[in-house]
C-alpha cells in the first residue's frame, strides 16, 4: 500500500525580530580587489558563513588567512573542514594546516598533519571563533586553492500538542504554541482538524507545504478571532497573510478528495515565530540588498522562497545565477518582472530582482527543500582597460590602468594603477585569475621591474599585495611569446582569456595576421578576428607549447576582417554554459548585430551583452570583485 505524507510548515513572522545572520553581503571595498584580502590578522578576519565552502589562495610565501566564525546559541559542537585542491596544471594539492582560536585569541584546537583533507570537531559554546589557515612547508604554488567551511547543528526541539480528538470544529481546536509541531491524521472518518494559536496584530503568518511530493493536497483555511476568514496569498508552495488583530486564530486543515488507500494521511506542521523581513515571497514584497559577492539568505521554513531587489550596474556579472545545476536555484529578473534566464551579465544600469527558491528539483536526483541559513554566490563586475586616457571623464585613469564601475553612471574606480608599479606602456590585454593575480600584455616593449625587457608578444603576471588607488605587488613571467612562435608585429597579443579547470586554459587573439607552430604539425595561420589556444602549455620564463585554432572568426558572418581586441570568459558550472565576452576594435555588424568598440558582444548568440559599457574604446576585459562604497 502507498502511504501518502504531506507536511506543512506554519510560520508566524514577527516584523521586529531580525536574526543576526538574516542577510549579509560580502564584497570588495574600494581599496581592495584581492579575493578575501586583507585577512592576515584576527582584526581583518573574513567572516565565514555557516555551511559555505570559501576558497582561498596564498599569493606570497608568508601569506596566511584568518576567518571569523560566529557561533549562535544552541550550538555545542563545531565542525571545520579544510581541503587542499588539485587543479588541471598541478594534480598535487598544496596542503594546509588549521588552527581554531576562541574569541580571546586562545588556541582551542589544531591539525598540522598537512593531510589533503582536514576535519576538526570541537565542543564549543556560543560566541566568536577564528580559524587560521597556513600552507605547509614546501614550494609555494600561488594557483593552488584550498577550501574551508564551518558548520554546526542546532536542536530546535520537537514538542507537539498532539492530534487530540475530537478537534473537528473550531470550538474543539487543539491549543498550540510557537515552536510546536502540529502532527495528526486525516482519514475518511476524520476529514478535518482544527488548531488555535494566539497572535498579535501585524504578525506575519506563512503556511508552507514541506513535503514536496504532495503539493496542493491540503486545503488550509485561517480564521481571525471573530471567525472571519483571513485572505491568504499563495505562490503555489506557501500561503501567507498579515494578521489584522490580536487574539486567538484558528487553522482548519483538510484534504478533500483524498485517496485514503491505506486508511489515513498523516501531516506535520511547525508553528514558529521568527523574525526577518517576511513576507518577501513575491517580487512586490522583495527585500532590498546591496550588490556584492555573497548573499546569505535564511529560508525561514522548509521550501521558503525569497525575493530580493538590488541596484545593478551595466557589466555586473552573476556567474552563479540562472545556472542549471542542482544546487543553484537563484534566478534573475528585470525590473518589470521579465525573466532574464540565460543572462549572466547585466546589460544596463537599473533595478533587478533575484528569486531564491527554497525548492530544488534537479533533473537526475530526488527533489528537496532548503530550510534555515544558506549562503549563495552573488556577483562580480567587469574590469576594463581603455585604449586612451580619461575613462569616464576621469583624467586620473590612464590607458595603462584597469578600472571597474562605481555606482554612479559613468564613474569608474581604478583597480590596477599602472604607474604605481612602473608600467608605462598601454595594457592592451589582461585577464584576472581566480587567485587575484592579473595576466597582461603591453602595447610596446618595456623594461618591467623584476623581469627585464618585455615584448608585446609576451604575457606577464602581476601578483598583487594591494590593488586600487595604492597598487603594489610583483611581476612574474607567464608566457615568453618568442618561445612559442610569436615574434612578428601581427603576432602582438591584444586579447587574453584563461579558462580555469581545463588542461589547455590559455587563449589569445593577436593584433594582426600571423603563424605559429601548430599542434597537429606545420604552422597554424591565424588572423586578428581569430582566437588561438595554447596546447600543452608550459608557463614561465621558459615557455613551451603549440597552437590550435579556437574561434575561427572567418566562419562568423561579419567577423572576418574585424579585430578581436578584448576577451574574457564568464565561467559557470556546468562549463558548457560559460559565456565568452568579446570586444572589437571598431564599429561592427556581426551576425546581424550592430555595435561599437564601447560595447561587449557575447560569442555564440552574437548579441550585445552590454551596450556602451564605456565612453572610451575598450582595450581589455576581465572579471573581478565589484566596487562597493
Amino acid at each position: 500500500m502507498t502511504r501518502k505524507l504531506f507536511l506543512l510548515v506554519i510560520v508566524l513572522l514577527a516584523a521586529l525580530v531580525l536574526p543576526a545572520r538574516w542577510l549579509t553581503i560580502h564584497a570588495a571595498t574600494s581599496t581592495s580587489f584581492i579575493p578575501n584580502e586583507p585577512n592576515d590578522t584576527f582584526a581583518t578576519a573574513v567572516t565565514l558563513p555557516e555551511g559555505y565552502a570559501m576558497t582561498g589562495y596564498f599569493l606570497t610565501a608568508g601569506d596566511h588567512d584568518y576567518y571569523r566564525v560566529d557561533v549562535p546559541a544552541g550550538v555545542d559542537e563545531l565542525f571545520v573542514d579544510a581541503s587542499a585542491l588539485a587543479y588541471a596544471q598541478n594534480p598535487t594539492p598544496q596542503p594546509v594546516t588549521v588552527r581554531l582560536y576562541n574569541g580571546g585569541h586562545t588556541l582551542v584546537a589544531e591539525d598540522t598533519s598537512c593531510a589533503d583533507d582536514i576535519w576538526l570537531t570541537e565542543p564549543v559554546a556560543a560566541g566568536t571563533y577564528f580559524l587560521l589557515i597556513e600552507h605547509c612547508a614546501g614550494p609555494l604554488d600561488i594557483d593552488s586553492p584550498y577550501t574551508v567551511s564551518a558548520a554546526w547543528n542546532i536542536d530546535a526541539g520537537d514538542h507537539s500538542p498532539g492530534d487530540i480528538e475530537p478537534n473537528d470544529t473550531p470550538a474543539q481546536a487543539v491549543a498550540a504554541a510557537y515552536g510546536d509541531h502540529l502532527r495528526g491524521y486525516i482519514s475518511d472518518t476524520d476529514t478535518v482538524d482544527h488548531y488555535r494559536f494566539a497572535a498579535q496584530a501585524g504578525d506575519q503568518i506563512a503556511l508552507a507545504l514541506s513535503d514536496v511530493a504532495y503539493r496542493g493536497d491540503a486545503v488550509l483555511v485561517l480564521y481571525d478571532p471573530a471567525m472571519n476568514p483571513v485572505a491568504l496569498q499563495t505562490d503555489g508552495w506557501t500561503s501567507w497573510a498579515s494578521l489584522p488583530t490580536a487574539g486567538n486564530y484558528v487553522l482548519r486543515i483538510a484534504v478533500p478528495g483524498a485517496d485514503y488507500d491505506d486508511g489515513f494521511i498523516d501531516y506535520d506542521l511547525l508553528l514558529a515565530l521568527t523574525g526577518g523581513d517576511e513576507p518577501n515571497n513575491t517580487r512586490q514584497t522583495a527585500t532590498d540588498v546591496a550588490f556584492g559577492q555573497l548573499l546569505n539568505v535564511t529560508h525561514d521554513y522548509l521550501c521558503d522562497t525569497d525575493w530580493f531587489r538590488f541596484q545593478g550596474r551595466a557589466g555586473d556579472v552573476l556567474a552563479a545565477v540562472n545556472t542549471e545545476t542542482e544546487v543553484e536555484n537563484v534566478h534573475l529578473y528585470a525590473a518589470d518582472g521579465t525573466s532574464l534566464y540565460g543572462r549572466h551579465v547585466l546589460p544596463a544600469d537599473g533595478v533587478y530582482y533575484l528569486k531564491v527558491e527554497g525548492f530544488v528539483n534537479p533533473a537526475f536526483d530526488d527533489s528537496w527543500c532548503y530550510e534555515g541559513p544558506v549562503t549563495y554566490p552573488f556577483g562580480q563586475s567587469l574590469w576594463v582597460s581603455a585604449a586612451v586616457d580619461g575613462l569616464g571623464g576621469n583624467a586620473a585613469i590612464k590607458r595603462g590602468d584597469i578600472a571597474t564601475r562605481k555606482d554612479a553612471a559613468g564613474q569608474w574606480q581604478i583597480v590596477f594603477d599602472a604607474s604605481d608599479v612602473g608600467i608605462t606602456q598601454n595594457v592592451v590585454a589582461f585577464e584576472r585569475l581566480p587567485n587575484g593575480s592579473i595576466l597582461m600584455s603591453l602595447a610596446g616593449p618595456q623594461t618591467v621591474p623584476g623581469l627585464g625587457k618585455v615584448m608585446p608578444q609576451d604575457i606577464i603576471r602581476f601578483v598583487p599585495t594591494s590593488l586600487g588607488d595604492a597598487t603594489a605587488g610583483t611581476f612574474q613571467w607567464f608566457l615568453d611569446g618568442s618561445d612559442v612562435g610569436l615574434t612578428t608585429a601581427g603576432e602582438k597579443i591584444d586579447a587574453i582569456y584563461y579558462q580555469t579547470g581545463i588542461a589547455n586554459p590559455l587563449r589569445i587573439s593577436t593584433r594582426g595576421a600571423g603563424a605559429a607552430p601548430r599542434t597537429s604539425g606545420g604552422m597554424l595561420k591565424f588572423a586578428d578576428e581569430d582566437t588561438i589556444n595554447l596546447v600543452n602549455g608550459v608557463f614561465g620564463a621558459n615557455s613551451a607549447g603549440t597552437w590550435r585554432m579556437g574561434l575561427d572568426g572567418s566562419t562568423v558572418p561579419g567577423l572576418k576582417g574585424e579585430d578581436v581586441s578584448s576577451l574574457t570568459l564568464v565561467q559557470t558550472y556546468p562549463e558548457r554554459d560559460s559565456q565568452l565576452l568579446i570586444g572589437l576594435d571598431s564599429a561592427f555588424t556581426v551576425s546581424g548585430t550592430k555595435g561599437t568598440p564601447y560595447d561587449v558582444l557575447q560569442e555564440g548568440t552574437w548579441q550585445l551583452a552590454v551596450t556602451h559599457l564605456t565612453d572610451k574604446k575598450i582595450d581589455g576585459l576581465g572579471i573581478g570583485d565589484p566596487w562597493t562604497p
